[in-house]
């Protein structure tokens, strides 16, 4: 119990780090800070959404694939920063299964790489204006990011419903 205590700690002082952190880069350069997070974004698709996915898509269905790189992703950034973060588990897991369903249902990595991207600058967005775990992201700012992220795969859905392959069959 007091290990768990401890850890709880030791994640709210990590959080004031990183807005510390933050605050700093953004006064530094607020371009080149914007773009370390495209680049972050980006580099971890072409890894859990072009590689690895392509990879086990070749030996496995829809299920396997998107779970066992979502599973990875939602790992890999436990360890984020040298410090085990698990408070970052299921919500990564969560973005990898959404990113990994993109993939899947449009054939390609590009629209997961958007996704990520958007999905990055918002979070850095909020750090930077002090939004904090404790404050929580506005349920509105949730609202609206389910309802795009559903539209976005019913449009996915739909657009592959009608794909190329589709219109072949008939």
């Amino acid at each position: 119990m007091l290990r768990f205590l401890q850890q709880g700690t030791a994640l709210e002082e990590r959080h004031e780090e990183m807005l510390a952190a933050l605050r700093q880069a953004r006064e530094a350069s607020a371009a080149l800070f914007l773009f370390g997070t495209i680049v972050a974004a980006v580099a971890e698709e072409l890894f859990f959404r072009g590689y690895l996915f392509a990879a086990l898509r070749a030996r496995s269905g829809a299920t396997v694939t998107i779970g066992v790189t979502a599973v990875l992703f939602g790992l890999t950034h436990v360890f984020n920063a040298g410090a085990l973060g698990l408070d970052r588990l299921v919500p990564s897991t969560l973005e990898g299964l959404v990113l990994g369903l993109v993939c899947w249902l449009s054939g390609s990595v590009l629209p997961g790489m958007v996704l990520h991207v958007c999905h990055n600058t918002v979070l850095v967005l909020l750090l930077q204006n002090g939004v904090t775990e404790r404050d929580g992201v506005p349920w509105t700012w949730v609202a609206a990011g389910a309802v795009g992220t559903l539209v976005g795969l019913a449009l996915l859905w739909r657009g592959r419903a009608r794909g190329p392959g589709r219109r072949e069959k008939e």
